[in-house]
């Protein structure tokens, strides 16, 4: 009786060890893609930004904003001090603009996207909050990405 205790106790603790070796190892792996997706969508984000605005007049790192999406998302807010900028950068500054000189930039960088379909990079969200523009810019570099581009849409087009 208590061999047979001494070989499920054995075989809990197995298990236990496993499954923490195992979520240690895939949370790595997933942060290594969510820093490489940030270098990647910074780079894109700030060569855009660098040509349009004065170099003072926005944050040159991104924060994640995915972690609350899940695991895989690869989604990232930027900000731009609305009071720092002048007319000519004012009048720029919109979604639509900001949109497709990321598109242009990301092409010109031969950065793909997860499938050929859908540009590489979607931004998500736009918002001002204490004199600074908010966006948010989606790498859709995987399924997660994709399907949380997605629900943003979908969740948009209720709204409206």
């Amino acid at each position: 009786m208590s061999f047979l205790y001494v070989i499920t106790i054995t075989l809990i603790l197995i298990l236990v060890i496993y499954q923490i070796i195992h979520r240690t190892l895939v949370k790595r792996h997933d942060q290594q893609q969510q820093v490489a997706a940030q270098q990647i969508t910074d780079q894109v984000v700030m060569a855009v930004l660098a040509d349009h605005l004065a170099s003072d007049h926005y944050d040159h790192q991104s924060s994640i904003v995915a972690e609350v999406w899940g695991n895989g998302v690869q989604a990232f807010e930027y900000q731009i001090y609305f009071d720092l900028c002048d007319e000519q950068e004012l009048r720029w500054l919109s979604h639509q603009n900001l949109s497709q000189a990321i598109e242009k930039n990301a092409s010109q960088e031969l950065i793909a996207g997860f499938n050929a379909q859908s540009a590489p990079f979607v931004v998500t969200d736009w918002w001002v909050y204490q004199q600074k523009l908010h966006f948010d810019v989606a790498y859709v570099s995987n399924e997660a990405t994709r399907e949380y581009v997605e629900d943003l849409s979908k969740l948009n087009q209720k709204a409206n």
